[in-house]
């Protein structure tokens, strides 16, 4: 058992129902700003899917292109939204122009990040689902701890791993909650096509614009409330996962 494990003992549990009524209320204090930035991404994300299908490609070469053009546009949005997010979270104040900012320095390091993730967790799904599953669980912060932290490349995944091992089926069971809410606007897609054909495609949409931000907000609020258990310098995350004579 690790030094951070005995010092987890006496916590009490991550109360996942706390984490979501905090996300609800920090997402209604700035839901102008949050909703603008949703709807901002998905009008580019819209814009150049449409500027691909002008082009006469085989359709699974523009489905590439389209994920590609989405993945750029979502890396920008979720950095501008995590560093909103973690302003309420720690009760701090934040302008636009300082969330607009972090996105500009942090981008190429979140991209990267992002897309490493990515990458993992198609591969763990390839082998058999629940690799993906754990390699999701494990990772879920290496994102956020690069736009609250600026961490590098490495300390982001070794950070996110760190963190979540001591709370590990708590934060499966988040993630477990939050594919559920995600899949929400595919539901009033499928809803929408029996009831009212032409109005289910804009119903989805909307969808997605309204939950989008709330999803990134409830991982900070998660991110934060298990980051305050910690009872020693986060310098020590950046340390071998490997139990050392002091964790003995």
């Amino acid at each position: 058992m690790t030094e951070f494990d005995e010092q987890q003992q006496d916590e009490p549990s991550v109360n996942l129902q706390e984490i979501f009524r905090s996300a609800i209320e920090h997402y209604k204090a700035q839901a102008k700003f949050f909703i603008s930035v949703s709807l901002i991404y998905a009008l580019f994300s819209e814009t150049g899917g449409l500027l691909i299908s002008k082009f006469d490609l085989p359709s699974d070469e523009q489905l590439i292109f389209r994920s590609f053009v989405n993945i750029i546009f979502a890396c920008w949005a979720s950095i501008v939204i995590i560093h909103g997010a973690s302003c309420l979270a720690r009760k701090r104040n934040f302008s636009l122009e300082q969330a607009l900012g972090t996105a500009r320095s942090r981008y190429g390091l979140y991209l990267s990040v992002y897309l490493a993730m990515l990458c993992v967790v198609i591969f763990g799904f390839l082998l058999f689902v629940v690799p993906g599953l754990y390699f999701m669980t494990i990772f879920l912060f290496a994102d956020i701890f690069v736009v609250v932290d600026n961490a590098s490349f490495t300390q982001a995944f070794r950070r996110s791993v760190r963190m979540v091992k001591p709370y590990f089926w708590k934060v499966f069971t988040y993630l477990f909650i939050i594919v559920g809410v995600s899949l929400t606007p595919e539901v009033i897609y499928q809803l929408g096509m029996k009831a009212a054909p032409q109005s289910a495609m804009a119903l989805q949409k909307v969808a997605a614009v309204l939950i989008m931000p709330f999803l990134m907000i409830a991982q900070v609020e998660l991110f934060h409330n298990i980051r305050r258990r910690f009872k020693f310098d986060l310098s020590q995350l950046d340390e071998s996962l490997e139990p050392t004579e002091h964790d003995a």
